[in-house]
C-alpha cells in the first residue's frame, strides 16, 4: 500500500485546504453582509452629490440673471443734477 508518509502529507495537505477554504467562506459572508450597507451608503453619497449638482446649477443661473441685470443698470443714464437756486452741490 501507500507510503505512511504520503498519508500524513495528504493529511496535512487535506487540513490545510479545509482551513482555507473555511477562511474563505467566513471572508466571503462578512462581504456579503458589507454589501447592502456600503450600497446605502454609495446611495447617500450619490443623492448628495445629486442635490449639490442642482444647488450648483441654481446658483449659476441666478449669477447669470444678477449679472445680466446689473449690465442692463449700469447702461449708462443721462443724470441732470437737481440745484436749488442756481447753485450746485
Amino acid at each position: 500500500g501507500p507510503h505512511p508518509q504520503k498519508i500524513k502529507f495528504l493529511e496535512a495537505n487535506l487540513e490545510q485546504l479545509t482551513s482555507a477554504h473555511k477562511a474563505l467562506v467566513r471572508e466571503n459572508y462578512e462581504l456579503k453582509s458589507q454589501t447592502p450597507r456600503l450600497e446605502a451608503r454609495l446611495n447617500a453619497t450619490l443623492n448628495r452629490c445629486k442635490k449639490l449638482e442642482q444647488t450648483l446649477k441654481q446658483q449659476k443661473e441666478q449669477i447669470n440673471k444678477l449679472q445680466s441685470s446689473m449690465i442692463i443698470s449700469s447702461k449708462p443714464k443721462v443724470v441732470k443734477p437737481i440745484c436749488g437756486g442756481n447753485k450746485c452741490h
